[in-house]
């Protein structure tokens, strides 16, 4: 057994589970050993797990302080990839897209997503990205466009059927509610984007997922 693997997937769980900074901990121990023994693959892999907790902590809280963290992250993963020749993981542009659209950095978020997606995907990653780049499209004066990529990324999502199990919680199902959680904010209809809110909440309690019912009660608060 790979007991660092097993280390890491606990830290996962307490991730999704809503509790970023604990999990934060777990991968910080394994990110020195893995520094401490040169081994830059694990260390990029764990800084981007990282990178992570300090995203959903900033969504969670509405600090940006917790998004810059989470933005120097990113960009010190690519000053070690430089540094060491190695290639960055494929899934950065998507994480670092991300970032940038928590930060309201909309124009670098679409050019990031759309450089994540210039390689092959499934049928769930591109429901994904949609979702994404659809939010950033919509905040960034583009509703109408933003809103529609939104729903056709949940109808991706609704026919596909798939699971996509890691440590115990369905990534896809993940994928599906974050879809929810951005339509949510952008819609002008304040019942519909209450209704879709709830149905986030009610579903990631079910499914123990914390994080993602953090952030719909959060929006839910803001909404009323």
């Amino acid at each position: 057994m790979d007991t660092r693997l097993e280390t890491s997937k606990k830290a996962w769980k307490l991730r999704e589970a809503g509790k970023p900074f604990e999990a934060m901990a777990i991968w910080e121990q394994l990110y020195y050993t893995y520094e401490e023994e040169e081994n830059w693959e694990r260390v990029i892999s764990t800084l981007i797990d990282i990178a992570i907790c300090w995203k959903i902590k900033g969504e969670i809280s509405g600090k940006n302080v917790f998004l810059e963290a989470a933005l120097a992250t990113l960009h010190n993963i690519k000053h070690i990839a430089e540094r060491e020749h190695i290639d960055l993981r494929n899934d950065y542009d998507y994480h670092l897209a991300g970032v940038e659209t928590a930060l309201g950095s909309y124009e670098k978020a679409i050019t990031s997503y759309e450089h994540y997606l210039s390689t092959s995907k499934t049928p769930e990653e591109e429901a994904n990205i949609l979702a994404h780049v659809g939010f950033a499209k919509a905040s960034h004066g583009q509703k109408e466009e933003g809103i529609k990529m939104l729903r056709e990324s949940l109808e991706m999502f609704t026919k596909s059927q798939k699971e996509n199990n890691f440590a115990g919680k369905d990534v896809f199902r993940i994928w599906k509610l974050g879809a929810k959680l951005r339509l949510a904010q952008i819609v002008d209809d304040k019942d519909e984007a209450r209704k879709l809110l709830q149905e986030v909440s009610e579903e990631a309690k079910e499914k123990k997922l914390g994080a993602r019912r953090k952030q719909a009660e959060t929006l839910l608060k803001n909404l009323d």
